[in-house]
């Protein structure tokens, strides 16, 4: 992770200061580790809690801080996939969601937005049973967000850009208008 220090040139006088907002921005970072709520609205106009957190993990003795949901919201992949019949499907297993924070970045001293790296993020895998046959797929899934410091709130979005069921590429569900995406305002858990 890279942080620039800002300087500042004051009219009234002949001196310069130089502040270090590394700390400032450590903080942020610091900060945003936690665990979050919210609710997400399906394609089918349900709504779902949300749980998940970012949390720094150690595999290794490498250090990466992770977005983790243990319980995906499959929802919306199977609202794409079956739209006339997704009520009827059983999720017998799926894996818990984490992928790496890549990309971070400062839109100001109290808001930060980030990215996941999809190059290090493992398929989110799952297994579900239809009208009484048992099926099995992946899904790749790209996260971003921005974090409200002040407000202790996180907007996530999770998109699927990768889908297989059966061994067969369903990823053409992923893009234009038939995106899988999922959004939220996320609160801390106090």
């Amino acid at each position: 992770m890279f942080f620039t220090g800002i300087g500042f040139i004051s009219c009234s006088d002949d001196t310069a200061t130089t502040e270090d907002y590394t700390s400032l921005f450590d903080g942020i970072f610091a900060s945003v580790k936690s665990e979050y709520t919210g609710n997400l609205t399906l394609l089918d106009n349900t709504a779902v809690a949300l749980k998940f957190k970012i949390t720094d993990d150690n595999i290794s003795g490498a250090v990466s801080t992770d977005v983790k949901v243990s319980e995906f919201p499959m929802g919306n992949i199977f609202y794409n996939l079956y739209p006339n019949d997704y009520n009827h499907i059983n999720v017998s297993s799926e894996d818990e969601y984490v992928a790496p924070l890549d990309s971070v970045g400062f839109l100001s001293s109290s808001i930060m937005n980030f990215k996941t790296d999809n190059s290090h993020t493992s398929q989110l895998n799952f297994t579900f049973t239809k009208d009484g046959v048992k099926h099995t797929g992946w899904a790749q899934i790209s996260t971003t967000g921005i974090y409200y410091s002040s407000q202790g709130t996180l907007q996530i979005t999770f998109t699927v850009t990768d889908l297989v069921v059966d061994n067969e590429d369903k990823s053409s569900l992923c893009s234009g208008t038939n995106s899988i995406s999922y959004t939220t305002l996320a609160e801390k858990v106090q």
